[in-house]
């Protein structure tokens, strides 16, 4: 069992150093987010700059704001579904450092140096405000979320 930990920790971290050299998207980019469809919400699993090739893997809830009519849409067809959204980021990110990693219950795994995740740097990461991304366009997947 902790053969299989270990094994899969190895994996994460270097599927995220090989993602390191992706650029930190900011507020007012066209960014391409991929993730679970959860209400008005978004739960990421990658996000990019659009016509970029680079993309770092993420672990962000955005808020999506955007058509009423699609943001319904999108919902009613792809609720609880992996979908590819792409729009205009209306709030900044934390930096690069800071989301990379992956969390496995009440533990966070991220390579390289990082801020804690416990005493008052922790205080400050819970009070994060939440991404915005102003959705133009989707497209669905029938394969339902985890």
């Amino acid at each position: 069992m902790k053969m299989i930990f270990v094994v899969a920790a190895i994996a994460i971290a270097g599927a995220i150093q090989e993602k390191g050299a992706a650029k930190t998207p900011q507020k007012g980019d066209t960014i391409v987010v991929k993730g679970c469809l959860r209400g008005a919400s978004l739960e990421s699993t990658e996000t990019g700059i659009l016509d970029s090739e680079a993309r770092m893997m993420t672990a962000l809830v955005y808020r999506l704001t955007g058509n009423k009519n699609t943001l319904k849409q999108m919902r009613e067809e792809h609720e609880g579904h992996l979908i590819e959204a792409t729009g205009i980021l209306k709030s900044t990110l934390p930096p690069a450092d800071e989301i990379r990693g992956k969390t496995f219950g009440n533990t966070r795994i991220r390579v390289g140096a990082g801020t804690p995740t416990m005493g008052p740097a922790a205080n400050s990461e819970a009070n994060r405000s939440i991404p915005v991304l102003e959705v133009k366009s989707y497209e669905g997947s029938p394969t339902k979320c985890g």
